[in-house]
């Protein structure tokens, strides 16, 4: 399954009408979001050029945003939308996709704000979440496959939030982590950030992401 195929699985086995998108880039997931309202945050204007991201790499768009998606796209950070627009135009949302910033810090943060915003019955879903090699998840932007150290923020937001919700990595499609209320939350002891590796990455991928296959999801982890 794709990003966009999850997130509409669920849009339609819950019947959620309210939709938002951290990260949007091109446009191309949020044009793909099947839902009643649809609202996209991201710092880039949308338009070709380049861009300066938040540690100071400069990035160059090839390719402009869709003029669907540039409707309901917000030119912010998630950070400044959480603190800020949301206090002046209050609303909570029944699903919120991260993939944004794909750092620690910043998925950490955005997965705290988004618990704060969500609906009851509401579900987040994460990009890149399984990143396979060491490379690959470096905090800087990399040539080839790059998916951040973001999986770092999920573990730490688990082991701050497992006890109420379940948090689990359906492995497909670079990774899209699931989190949702449940009375089968998923609790995870406290990880020091310093002890967020590769090398134990590795050894606790499972133990940590709470990986699941796409049987199990369509059998069990969709309807929990």
């Amino acid at each position: 399954m794709s990003r966009e195929e999850i997130i509409n699985a669920y849009i339609q086995k819950h019947s959620y009408k309210s939709y938002l998108e951290i990260g949007v880039q091109t446009g191309v997931n949020l044009d793909a979001i099947k839902c009643e309202k649809k609202v996209g945050v991201d710092p880039w204007n949308g338009k070709k050029g380049p861009q300066t991201l938040h540690d100071g790499q400069v990035f160059v768009h090839v390719q402009e945003r869709s003029d669907e998606s540039k409707k309901i796209t917000l030119t912010m950070t998630s950070d400044l939308f959480f603190s800020t627009y949301l206090k002046f135009k209050p609303q909570k949302f029944d699903i919120i996709f991260i993939d944004g910033a794909h750092t620690f810090a910043n998925v950490y943060r955005d997965i705290v704000h988004s618990l704060i915003y969500l609906n009851d019955g509401g579900t987040i879903v994460l990009h890149d979440m399984l990143p396979e090699t060491e490379k690959a998840q470096l905090s800087r932007v990399q040539h080839g496959t790059w998916n951040g150290d973001g999986w770092k923020g999920f573990v730490k937001a688990r082991s701050e939030f497992g006890d109420k919700y379940k948090f689990f990595v359906l492995d497909t499609d670079f990774g899209c982590g699931i989190i949702r209320k449940s009375d089968n939350p998923s609790p995870l002891e406290n990880i020091k950030d310093t002890d967020l590796n590769w090398n134990n990455f590795v050894k606790n991928r499972q133990k940590w992401m709470n990986v699941v296959d796409y049987q199990d999801f369509k059998k069990t982890f969709l309807n929990d």
